[in-house]
C-alpha cells in the first residue's frame, strides 16, 4: 500500500487506486497518516473530525469508520490474522507504515538529501534531490479537507515545507548557473507569494546576473511597498543587504567561473512558445535524473518530441560532453543510426570498425545526453544501439521518443498525456479557460495566425468544442488554429467530423508526416503489420470506451482468433494506437476519436463497415438487455459503472437501430429504462422509447416497453403520458393473458396514483399487486410491493404500518438475496422508524443500509443513506452532524453526476439552514434545486415537496418578500457546480 497526502489523499495498492469511504472516513486515514506510526487517542479524533460538538454517536461511527478502513486497506487479510495497518493500541488507533509508503515521508527524505548535497557543493544533485521531492506534489496538500478545521494547520505547514524545498531548488539552480532560465519562475512565484522575501531576493540575484540590474532594484522597492502597506514592515535585513550588494555591484552576486560550464548543442532554438506542461516537465526531468534511459511515448502528434527538446534544454545535468538530438525520422535504415550520432556530434569513423563499436568507443568517457527523436520505424535497431551505448558508456543517459518503448533493460517508459482541456457541460469563466493547456495553446496560434486573438465569452464554446473533439492534441489544435486564417471558429468546429480534411495545412518546414493530421496518423498506421491494421480498423467501431470483452466479441472473426485479441489489443496500447485507463479497477480501452476517424475511413475501404456496425449494435443491445435485469439485484451498482462506460457506444447502438433494425432498438432502449432514471436523462430516455414504442415486438416485450415508457414520463411529472402508457402496458398483459405482467403493471399504476396524490387508489392497486405476486411471482417482487406499501403509509402518516409493511420487505429482500433491494428497503424502514419517533432503531437500520450500499460499492445509494442519517442528527439537534453528513451525501452525488440525487442533496441543505437560522441560504439552494428538477423535469414526490415548502415557507417567513423574491431569483441562476459550492460552504 502506497498513501499520498501532497494533494487529493490517495491510497493505491500496485496500480489500483483503493476506494476509502466518504468524507469522515476520508478524513480520519488522513489524519493517522499525518501522525503516521504515532498513537492518536479517540477522543482526539474524535474532536479533530467532528469539532467540539461532536455527537453522542461519534464514537460508534468511528469505530464503523476504523472497520470499514480495515477492509479497504487490507483487503488480502486472512480472517482472525491480527491487523497490520490499522492498529487499535490504547487509548487509540494508529497506522503503522515505512516512511517510503508516504509521499510526504519519500518528500523530506528528498529534501533532507538535497540539502546534505547542496552543503557539499553538489548543486547538480542537489538539484536533482529537489526536483525528485517536488514532482511528488499534486496539488494543496490535504485537498479533500481544505474546509475543515482539522486540515488548516496542517496544511499551511506542509505548504511552507513545500515552499522552502523550492527556494533551495531555486538555489541549486542559481549555484549552476541558471539565472536567466529561472527568472520567468521566480517572477510568477512572487507574484504568487508577494510578502514572502526570499523569492524576491533571489528574483533580484538573477536579475542582476543577467543583466539586469535596475530591474533588479525595481523588485525591492515593489516589495517595500507591499510589506509597507500590508503589514507596516520594513524588508529584512537579507533582502536588504541584497540591494546593497547589487548598487554596489559586489563581486560577491557573481557566478564563479566553474559554475558556468560550457555545454555543446544542436538543439534546435523554439520558434514559436512553449504553452504549459510544466508539471511534465518536472516530471520527466525527475525520471531522466534518476534513470539512464527514459523514452516518451504516445500518440502521434502528442508533443513527445517538443516535450524532449524542452527537458532537455533546461536538464537538470551539466553533461559537459553536450545535448544532442539525433533525428530518425529521416532514416529508413536502421543500421545508420550510429553513423548518424557520429556525424552529429561532429566524431570520426574509425576505419575497420564497426560504427556502433567506434561510438562506444568515442563516448566510453563523456558524460553527454542523446536526445533520439522518432525511434518507432527503427525500433528493433534503436533498441540494440540505446542498449550497446548505454552498456559502454557509464556518462550516458538518453532520452528517446516513440510510439512504443524500445524495450531494453533498465528503461523508464512515460506516456506523453493530451493537454488537458475543461469539461464542456461545466464551463468556468473565460477569465479562467486558458488555464487549461489545450485551450492556451489554441489561443497562442490563432494569435499567430491572426495577428492577435483575445478569448471571449462568445468565443469560448465553440474553442472548447474543438479542443475536445480533437482529443487535446497539440498538433490537432495547432493545424485547426492555423485555420483561422481564413474560417470562423464556428466553421472550424462544424467541419471537425471531416477533420482529416479540413487540418491539411502546416508549416512549408515542418516534417512531411508533421504537416498534416493525416499523414501524421498514416505515419504509425503503416507501421503495423496487416493483422494489427485490421485490428485498429475494427476497434474504432468502438463510440467510446470499450471492454476486452467487447472487443472479444465484435472484432474477433475468420481473420482474427478470438483468443489473439487480448495480445494484438495489447500491442496497439504499446504502439499508442489504443489508450488505456482504469475504471472501477478494471482496465477500458479507447481510440481516440482523430484517431477514430481514420479507421473508420479505412474500415470502409475494406469494405466491413456496415458489418461491423451491426456486430456493434447487437453486441450493445444484448449489453442493455441484460442489465434490465441486472440493474435490480446485487450486481446494480457494478452494472450502473459498466452502462455508464459504455454509454457512448449504447447511444450508437441505438442510433444504428433506428433506422436499421428498430425491433433490437425496442430490446436495447427497454433494458436502459432503470439505468436512465438513476442517472436523470429521463428526456434522452423518453426520446428513444417513442423512436421504438411502435416496433414489433411479443406481448412480454411490449409491456415491459410500455411500462419503461411510463415510469420515465411519471418521473418528469407528465402523469397523463405515464397513464396512457402503463394502461397500454396493462391491456396488452390481459390480452395476451400475461398475468405475471399484469400484476407487475397494477404495481406501477400504484406508484403512478401515490405520486399523484391518490393515495386510496394506490393503496387498491399495490394490495391487488401483492396479492397476485405472492401468488405468482417471486420474494424480489413481493419485497418490492411491500416496499412501495410502506412508502405510501408513510405518505398518509400511518407510521406504524409503514415499519410493518417495510419489515415484512426486508424479510422478502433476504428470502430473495437482493442485497441492494435489501439495503434500499433499509432506507425505507429507518425513515418510517424516524416518522414514529423511535430514533435509535432508525439509526441502527441506516446504518446498515449505508453499509449495505458500500459493500456493494453503490455510491448513489450510499449517499441516499447518509442523508437519512443526516436527517436522524437534524431530529436530534446535531446540525453539525447532519451538515457533515448531507456533506459527505452531495460530494459523492456530484462526483458521480447523478444529477436527481444532487438536487434532493441541495433541498436537504435548504431544510438544514433553516435550521441553523440562515433563511437566506436557504432559499437560494432551495431555488438552485428547483431549478436542477426543471431542467431535468424531474419533480419531487409529495411527501418530500410538504416538507421543502414547509421549510422555504418558514424562510420566507423571516425576509420581506422582495429580498425572499430577490434571493429566490438569485438562486434559479446558479449552475450545479455553485450550487453545490454554497451547499459546502
Amino acid at each position: 500500500m502506497e498513501f499520498a497526502i501532497l494533494g487529493p489523499l490517495e491510497v493505491r495498492d500496485a496500480d489500483r487506486q483503493v476506494q476509502v469511504g466518504g468524507l469522515k472516513q476520508r478524513a480520519l486515514l488522513a489524519i493517522l497518516l499525518m501522525h503516521a506510526n504515532q498513537v492518536v487517542s479517540t477522543d482526539r479524533l474524535i474532536e479533530l473530525i467532528w469539532g467540539e460538538e461532536a455527537p453522542e454517536t461519534a464514537g460508534h461511527s468511528l469505530q464503523v469508520y476504523v472497520s470499514e478502513l480495515r477492509k479497504a486497506l487490507e483487503p488480502r487479510r486472512q480472517a482472525g490474522a491480527p491487523y497490520a495497518l490499522l492498529i487499535s493500541r490504547p487509548p487509540g488507533y494508529l497506522i503503522k507504515i515505512a516512511d517510503t509508503d508516504l509521499d510526504l515521508g519519500r518528500f523530506m527524505q528528498l529534501v533532507e538529501e538535497g540539502r546534505h548535497a547542496l552543503s557539499k557543493g553538489a548543486a547538480d544533485a542537489a538539484g536533482v534531490k529537489f526536483r525528485q521531492a517536488l514532482a511528488l506534489w499534486r496539488g494543496q496538500p490535504l485537498a479533500d479537507f481544505a474546509s475543515q478545521a482539522f486540515a488548516i494547520s496542517d496544511t499551511a505547514r506542509l505548504t511552507e515545507m513545500r515552499l522552502r524545498a523550492l527556494e533551495h531548488r531555486i538555489d541549486a539552480d542559481l549555484l549552476l548557473g541558471r539565472h536567466s532560465d529561472l527568472v520567468g519562475e521566480l517572477q510568477s512565484l512572487v507574484a504568487e507569494h508577494p510578502l514572502r522575501e526570499g523569492f524576491s531576493q533571489r528574483l533580484m540575484l538573477a536579475l542582476y546576473r543577467s543583466g539586469r540590474q535596475a530591474e533588479a532594484s525595481d523588485v525591492y522597492q515593489q516589495t517595500r511597498e507591499r510589506l509597507v502597506d500590508e503589514l507596516g514592515m520594513e524588508p529584512g535585513a537579507e533582502l536588504q543587504q541584497m540591494l546593497r550588494a547589487i548598487l554596489k555591484q559586489d563581486p560577491s552576486l557573481d557566478l564563479p567561473a566553474r559554475s558556468q560550464p560550457h555545454r555543446p548543442t544542436n538543439l534546435p532554438l523554439p520558434l514559436t512558445t512553449f504553452v504549459g506542461r510544466r508539471r511534465e516537465i518536472e516530471e520527466v526531468r525527475a525520471l531522466l535524473a534518476a534513470h539512464r534511459l527514459v523514452t516518451l511515448t504516445g500518440a502521434g502528434g502528442v508533443g513527445k518530441s517538443r516535450l524532449a527538446i524542452e527537458v532537455a534544454s533546461h536538464s537538470a545535468d551539466p553533461y559537459p560532453g553536450g545535448v544532442w538530438l539525433i533525428e530518425l525520422a529521416p532514416l529508413a535504415d536502421g543500421g545508420l543510426i550510429a553513423q548518424t550520432i557520429i556525424s552529429t556530434l561532429g566524431l570520426r569513423e574509425q576505419p575497420g570498425v564497426a560504427a556502433i563499436e567506434a561510438l562506444a568507443g568515442l563516448l566510453a568517457d563523456r558524460k553527454l545526453l542523446l536526445v533520439l527523436d522518432n525511434c518507432e520505424h527503427l525500433i528493433s535497431d534503436a533498441a540494440q544501439v540505446a542498449d550497446r551505448l548505454l552498456s559502454a558508456c557509464a556518462g550516458l543517459r538518453i532520452l528517446a521518443t516513440s510510439r512504443e518503448l524500445l524495450r531494453v533493460g533498465g528503461e523508464v517508459g512515460w506516456r506523453v498525456p493530451s493537454l488537458r482541456a475543461p469539461d464542456a457541460t461545466r464551463l468556468p469563466p473565460p477569465s479562467e479557460l486558458r488555464e487549461f493547456e489545450s485551450i492556451d495553446l489554441f489561443c497562442d496560434r490563432a494569435a499567430t495566425a491572426l495577428g492577435s486573438f483575445t478569448l471571449t465569452e462568445l468565443d469560448a464554446m465553440p474553442v472548447v468544442a474543438i479542443c475536445n473533439r480533437l482529443d487535446g492534441i497539440p498538433l490537432a489544435i495547432e493545424l485547426a488554429a492555423a485555420r483561422l486564417r481564413f474560417l470562423s471558429l464556428n466553421q472550424v468546429a462544424d467541419r471537425l467530423n471531416d477533420r482529416l480534411h479540413l487540418l491539411t495545412t502546416g508549416t512549408r518546414t515542418a516534417n512531411p508526416r508533421q504537416r498534416t493530421l493525416r499523414a501524421t496518423i498514416e505515419w504509425s498506421y503503416d507501421l503495423l503489420d496487416e493483422a494489427e491494421r485490421l485490428m485498429f480498423e475494427r476497434l474504432s467501431i468502438f463510440a467510446g470506451g470499450f471492454t476486452l470483452a467487447d472487443a472479444e466479441s465484435i472484432v474477433s472473426g475468420p481473420e482474427i482468433a478470438i483468443g489473439d485479441v487480448v495480445d494484438m489489443l495489447g500491442r496497439l496500447v504499446d504502439k499508442s494506437l489504443v489508450g488505456v485507463e482504469s475504471v472501477r479497477n478494471q482496465p477500458s480501452y479507447r481510440v481516440l476519436e482523430t484517431l477514430r476517424e481514420f479507421g473508420l475511413e479505412r474500415l470502409r475501404a475494406r469494405g466491413e463497415l456496415e458489418d461491423m456496425r451491426r456486430r456493434h449494435a447487437q453486441h450493445f443491445a444484448a449489453v442493455a438487455e441484460s442489465a434490465r435485469l441486472l440493474l435490480i439485484g446485487p450486481k446494480h451498482a457494478e452494472t450502473v459503472a459498466s452502462l455508464q462506460g459504455s454509454v457512448d457506444n449504447l447511444r450508437a447502438s441505438l442510433a444504428w437501430a433506428k433506422t436499421e433494425d428498430p425491433e433490437l432498438g425496442l430490446r436495447a432502449a427497454t433494458g436502459l429504462v432503470s439505468f436512465w432514471a438513476g442517472r436523470g436523462l429521463y428526456s434522452e430516455g423518453r426520446a428513444w422509447m417513442e423512436v421504438f414504442l411502435s416496433a414489433p415486438a411479443d406481448p412480454v416485450q411490449r409491456v415491459l416497453a410500455f411500462n419503461g415508457a411510463g415510469r420515465l414520463a411519471q418521473a418528469q411529472g407528465d402523469f397523463d403520458t405515464a397513464r396512457e402508457k402503463i394502461e397500454s402496458a396493462y391491456r396488452v398483459a390481459v390480452e395476451a393473458g400475461d398475468d405475471y405482467g399484469a400484476a407487475r403493471t397494477k404495481n406501477n399504476l400504484g406508484t403512478l396514483a401515490h405520486d399523484q396524490g391518490d393515495y386510496p387508489t394506490a393503496l387498491r392497486h399495490f394490495q391487488e399487486s401483492l396479492a397476485a405476486m405472492r401468488e405468482k411471482g417471486t420474494p424480489y417482487h413481493v419485497g418490492v410491493l411491500l416496499n412501495n406499501l410502506g412508502e405510501l403509509f408513510i405518505s398518509m402518516d400511518e407510521t406504524e404500518r409503514a415499519v410493518q409493511m417495510l419489515q415484512e420487505g426486508v424479510a422478502a429482500k433476504l428470502a430473495a438475496e437482493d442485497l441492494h433491494g435489501l439495503a434500499v428497503l433499509r432506507q425505507g424502514l429507518a425513515r418510517a422508524l424516524l416518522a414514529t419517533g423511535d430514533l435509535e432503531a432508525a439509526e441502527r437500520v441506516a446504518l446498515e443500509s449505508l453499509r449495505g450500499h458500500r459493500d456493494l460499492d453503490d455510491p448513489a445509494g450510499a449517499a441516499l443513506a447518509l442523508q437519512v442519517l443526516g436527517f436522524l442528527a437534524l431530529r436530534n439537534g446535531e446540525t453539525e452532524e447532519a451538515r457533515a453528513l448531507f456533506a459527505e451525501g452531495i460530494v459523492i452525488n456530484r462526483d458521480h453526476g447523478l444529477k436527481p440525487n444532487i438536487a434532493g442533496g441541495l433541498e436537504a441543505f435548504s431544510i438544514l439552514s433553516v435550521a441553523e437560522g440562515q433563511p437566506k441560504r436557504a432559499l437560494r439552494l432551495a431555488a438552485a434545486a428547483t431549478a436542477m428538477r426543471k431542467t431535468m423535469a424531474s419533480p419531487l414526490d409529495p411527501p418530500e415537496r410538504r416538507r421543502l415548502e414547509a421549510a422555504i415557507g418558514k424562510a420566507r417567513a423571516e425576509l420581506s418578500g422582495n429580498e425572499a423574491d430577490s434571493l429566490w431569483n438569485a438562486g434559479l441562476g446558479l449552475n450545479l457546480d455553485a450550487a453545490v459550492a454554497e451547499a459546502l460552504a
